[in-house]
């Protein structure tokens, strides 16, 4: 080989490697999203928003892959999306696909994975947990299961209650960073004693029906597992013991609604739902679904008083805004009511958000106040108080303005009975900006604000 042919194969070796670098340090392509649940949705349901940890539960809620019997993971993914639902359990027994028709396990090939993958950015979903029959016999078959568990992204694998290796199996959950719940199907207190001496990684998964089955109140269970409940599969029973059958939630002897708040006040996060249908249709899913919105009300009335005691629940006042903000908003306040009214009218200013908190919220408040005080139409008052919209203290007001009210903020019947009753008896009620995507669970609210976001 000549010089000038040395130097060029140099060359093409350089450009190869150089090519190869920055082929292994581009991001992984985008993906289209094919998603259909609705804009605001994570604010209107809590099967969607649960998982936020900073104004939400830190929950995951899922429906499993399985309620949707025939059909693969990849078809149950689309039917988790049209129903609001994040995230799915999966299993080991679900097929993939059409196109994959294998089963969900560590046997699958690279391309096959990146295939699961791919539906679930498409569709904006996640696998909340991985459900496994067996971990296998041997330390390399776990660790194959752990690895598949990784490609999915699943934060829980979920293994058999009569697991064993759980040292090693503790070690590979911190080695993957992925937690591991025990089933817990019976007396919750023989789990604990077989997770006893593990790491935090590895915890429990109950099943709230296989508790009530064996004469366990899912509220006296939670006392049992307490921080290392992991993960709920939720189902209400007609009664406890064997003799029971399956009912929608809340409306069997689980209790279900004192068991979400007693966890939630328990502070146990992060926490995974599975949602379990009471049948073999869509409906069946559906149903309980809605049934767990309810349940969760008065965990969500909770925090949303949390909330409300914590500075991102107070008034967010004209003292936030700039010299120049305050001048433009002074300099555009009408200075003459439209109407004079008859009598000294008093407004209810609210601008409570379980959501992060809109920039202008201060400009609206201090709006109100400024037209307030130059045109005499009306005296606001500036309240968070959820007390102030409970019957009959509400009507000291002649009207409530939600200002940028975003978020599920009224789940207290109280409150709830306080406006309709309110406004009914022709008390006025307005609002503006997000104040369409607040109590999107509310159908009531929607028709009184004439809109509703998604």
């Amino acid at each position: 080989m000549n010089k000038s042919m040395r130097a060029f194969a140099v060359l093409i070796a350089m450009v190869a490697v150089v090519t190869s670098s920055a082929a292994q340090q581009q991001p992984p392509p985008q993906v289209a999203s094919i998603s259909q649940r609705p804009t605001g949705s994570s604010l209107g349901t809590i099967r969607a928003g649960a998982a936020d940890n900073t104004i939400w539960f830190g929950w995951r809620v899922a429906i499993p892959a399985s309620a949707f019997r025939q059909l693969t993971l990849s078809d149950a993914l689309a039917k988790a999306d049209l129903m609001s639902v994040a995230g799915v359990e999966a299993s080991s027994r679900d097929t993939v696909s059409a196109e994959v028709p294998k089963k969900l396990d560590y046997r699958l090939h690279t391309g096959e994975r990146n295939a699961v993958s791919y539906r679930l950015r498409e569709l904006n979903e996640q696998v909340f947990a991985y459900h496994v029959d067996t971990l296998g016999s041997d330390a390399a078959t776990r660790r194959k299961v752990f690895e598949l568990a990784a490609a999915i992204r699943a934060p829980i694998l979920v293994v058999p209650a009569d697991t064993s290796a759980l040292e090693e199996v503790d070690r590979l959950a911190e080695e993957f960073g992925i937690n591991v719940a025990l089933e817990s199907r019976t007396d919750p207190r023989a789990a604990m004693r077989a997770i006893e001496g593990r790491s935090k990684r590895v915890g429990i998964g109950a099943d709230l029906g296989g508790w009530m089955q064996a004469g366990v109140k899912p509220v006296d269970g939670l006392g049992v597992v307490k921080e290392r409940l992991l993960l709920v599969n939720v189902t209400d029973r007609s009664a406890l013991g064997p003799g029971g059958r399956d009912v929608p939630l809340g409306s069997g002897a689980g209790a279900l609604a004192g068991f979400f708040l007693a966890a939630f006040r328990a502070g146990v996060r992060p926490l995974a739902i599975t949602v379990q249908s009471t049948g073999g249709t869509d409906a069946d899913m559906q149903k309980n679904l809605d049934a767990f919105e309810r349940v969760m009300w008065p965990a969500m009335a909770d925090r949303v008083r949390q909330v409300i005691g914590s500075p991102a629940g107070q008034i967010r006042g004209p003292d936030r805004l700039k010299p120049e903000e305050r001048r433009q908003i002074e300099a555009a306040v009408p200075r003459q009511a439209i109407v004079t009214p008859k009598k000294p009218r008093r407004m209810l200013v609210t601008d409570l958000q379980m959501y992060s908190g809109h920039t202008t919220i201060p400009h609206g408040n201090l709006l109100l106040e400024l037209m307030a005080k130059y045109t005499g139409a009306f005296e606001p008052v500036f309240s968070n108080d959820l007390n102030l919209l409970k019957y009959p203290k509400i009507k000291e007001f002649d009207a409530v303005y939600l200002n940028n009210v975003c978020g599920m903020v009224h789940n207290d019947p109280d409150v709830r009975d306080g406006i309709l009753r309110f406004v009914r008896e022709g008390g006025g009620i307005g609002g503006h900006h997000a104040v369409t995507f607040a109590n999107n669970n509310w159908p009531e609210f929607a028709e009184m604000m004439g809109g509703w976001a998604g």
